[in-house]
């Protein structure tokens, strides 16, 4: 990875299928992520935010244009390979929580870590201590069906979180927590990310999520029209 470069766009564009037309999402997109960086994508719905962070994350390709992500250039590479990528090096964070809902809170959090044949000891001290940084030690044993919104939400936010992954993409991972749970996750991410380098992208239009941003990336209309820095947090560890 050149200049410490986590993710690496360079004239991206991505079209759907619409009818016999198409609708262009993402129009000629350039965007350079350093590793440590705490970055948002901010803009109306429809702006392209989730898109973008999909073809980050290797869940679709780019119709036109290079992504490299974490020293792999997506556009040259198999589905295995890009499952491997996100299995080992990367954390999702989604507004739908995708638990299995068969798992208790402790299952579901492990899986990345069974998926990545982590030990069976290793396991159990990394699942406790991600559950713990939730602040849901007392739920761990109990199934999705018996948690609220907000407690799923934090579930697969330590998911997301258990293996340490070098990146993290969010999709609105606050929509459903109350302002004391945002505020409590919001810091737990940000100690990651000051202590192990971990490298954050959210899609947001929580302005809890933008108090803690050190960049704000805008888009409107499938398009970049701000790539903002911000030296001074509203809000921090």
């Amino acid at each position: 990875m050149e200049n410490n470069a986590v993710i690496t766009i360079n004239n991206l564009v991505k079209r759907f299928p619409v009818g016999g037309d198409f609708f262009t999402a993402l129009k000629d997109v350039g965007l350079t992520l350093s590793k440590g960086e705490f970055t948002g994508l901010v803009g109306p719905s429809g702006s392209g935010k989730t898109t973008l962070l999909n073809i980050i994350g290797g869940l679709d390709s780019p119709t036109e244009g290079q992504v490299s992500v974490l020293g792999q250039a997506l556009n040259d590479t198999s589905h295995g390979e890009r499952a491997r990528l996100r299995r080992e090096h990367m954390g999702f964070i989604f507004q739908s929580y995708n638990l299995l809902p068969v798992y208790t809170v402790f299952e579901n959090v492990e899986l990345p870590l069974i998926l990545n044949k982590v030990e069976s000891r290793e396991r159990e001290e990394k699942v406790t201590q991600a559950i713990e940084w939730v602040g849901l030690s007392d739920k761990r044993d109990s199934r999705p069906a018996m948690l609220s919104g907000g407690e799923c939400q934090r579930t697969a936010i330590a998911r997301a979180i258990v293996h340490q992954p070098a990146l993290v993409l969010a999709d609105e991972p606050t929509a459903n927590l109350d302002a004391e749970n945002s505020h409590h996750i919001m810091k737990i991410m940000l100690q990651l990310n000051h202590e192990l380098s971990t490298s954050f992208i959210f899609a947001t239009h929580d302005e809890k999520i933008m108090a803690y941003l050190r960049r704000i990336i805008h888009l409107d209309d499938g398009q970049i029209t701000d790539d903002e820095k911000i030296d001074n947090p509203k809000a921090g560890v």
